[in-house]
């Protein structure tokens, strides 16, 4: 009989402390959906954060592998040390400013080409009226 009493009061308190779990997770959740509503609230040109995390990504990895690519040719086509540093350093050189550039273009929300001009209809028309 004792074992019997010690037994559901042991299962009462592991409902109980089931139950203390069940509400921290569930209160952890909404504090989850909170901050993601609050990060929903942001509108994706304004946040900052993103942005610098995507570019410093970019930048990284665009100066990893082009250095790599860089060191790879050094090695391929040059035979003085000074000749394979600069084959590394132009590739570097070439990974940061197409990250810059990129970057630029994320953060101002303008396309890094140059727009095409239009041609207007009247220069081709006296173009070729004069043939």
């Amino acid at each position: 009989m004792v074992d019997v009493k010690e037994r559901e009061e042991e299962s009462e308190g592991t409902q109980v402390i089931k139950k203390r779990v069940k509400n921290k997770k569930e209160k952890r959740e909404e504090e989850e959906l909170t901050m993601a509503d609050k990060r929903e609230m942001i509108p994706q040109q304004y946040d900052l954060d993103a942005k610098w995390d995507a570019c410093l990504d970019l930048t990284v990895r665009r100066f990893f592998y082009s250095s790599s690519a860089g060191a790879f040719a050094g090695l391929l086509f040059f035979r003085s040390p000074v000749t394979r540093w600069a084959s590394i350093a132009f590739g570097a050189g070439v990974g940061i400013g197409s990250a810059y550039a990129e970057c630029s273009r994320l953060f101002d929300g303008h396309p890094t080409k140059l727009p095409v001009a239009k041609v207007s209809g009247t220069a081709t028309q006296t173009v070729q009226d004069s043939e």
